[in-house]
């Protein structure tokens, strides 16, 4: 290729080879094949100037193609088999409008959830919870590819007994030097982990999707409830894990998220600001339940 060619024509045309969509394969193989054949840049004469194989461009451009849609497939299984064909329309057209900026092809699929939610009006009549639903499936994918040292590594939180269970949800009554030792640790979360709070019930939708159920609007409306969802990587086996879990648990999560460093007696305190003793004490028996879940679940893997 002549030394006239700039590179980065010939990368704008391959982005868009990559994603964007114009009327068939041919034709958009004959547009990408003319724009390199007659770069404004090249500096050779016509007899020395390099010729592309349109055809191959059109081969090269239906491979891709087909990747793309295998891509958003496999990450969106649920929305595929709810949307049927429209499915892959709708995934080729958020590829055309939302090119790739990840060297991971995973990560492409990223705003899937937020570009149904600002381009595809039609789809969220029909479908309010659509959105939601996108990033219920892709935040599986990111905390599988989650990078982490200390999924490979022995847990250092052992599951505790019944017993234990009971001695820690009562520490408030029990040995006070305990208690301030316990309130002085902060836990150590996992890193591959996600947390959500969507306003449909997501979890109920996805089961009635797979299982071949009719969402019709009574049982869409039915699952129009605010629900907390916590996805993880299981440090023993490495699928994902989701658990359901309630505003306090939430709440527990989301701060030792927020302020990696937090002591138990800050996340208590926090927890039950600005309530009154009655529900004080329900909120923190509350709490130190959710803590031991935390760590039967390997979501705290250590305390220090």
């Amino acid at each position: 290729m002549g030394s006239g060619t700039k590179l980065n024509f010939i990368q704008a045309q391959m982005a868009t080879l990559i994603s964007r969509r114009r009327g068939s394969d041919r034709d958009l193989g004959q547009e990408i094949g003319r724009n390199l054949s007659n770069d404004p840049g090249e500096t050779l004469s016509d007899a020395s100037a390099p010729n592309f194989d349109e055809k191959g461009i059109e081969l090269y451009s239906s491979l891709i193609e087909i990747g793309r849609f295998d891509l958003m497939a496999s990450i969106f299984p649920i929305i595929h088999k709810l949307l049927g064909k429209n499915f892959k329309e709708c995934a080729l057209d958020y590829f055309a409008a939302t090119p790739p900026r990840h060297y991971n092809l995973n990560r492409a699929a990223e705003k899937f959830g937020l570009y149904l939610a600002e381009h595809c009006p039609k789809l969220i009549r029909r479908y309010p919870f659509l959105a939601e639903l996108a990033d219920y499936e892709w935040i599986e994918l990111l905390v599988l590819e989650q990078v982490e040292a200390d999924v490979s590594t022995k847990v250092k939180i052992k599951s505790k007994s019944a017993d234990e269970r009971n001695k820690t949800e009562n520490i408030s009554d029990g040995d006070a030097a305990q208690a301030a030792q316990f309130a002085s640790l902060s836990p150590v979360l996992t890193s591959a982990i996600a947390a959500r709070n969507y306003h449909f019930d997501i979890p109920a939708i996805a089961l009635a999707i797979k299982e071949g159920e009719k969402l019709t609007v009574e049982a869409v409306k039915a699952c129009a409830a605010p629900v907390g969802v916590i996805v993880f990587r299981d440090a023993s086996t490495l699928e994902a894990r989701f658990l359901e879990v309630g505003d306090v648990a939430m709440q527990l999560l989301q701060l030792m998220l927020d302020r990696p460093g937090i002591s138990y007696g800050e996340l208590l305190t926090t927890v039950c600001a600005g309530v009154s003793p009655e529900e004080a004490g329900a909120l923190l028996t509350g709490s130190l339940v959710a803590i031991e879940e935390f760590k039967k679940f390997h979501l705290i893997l250590e305390e220090v």
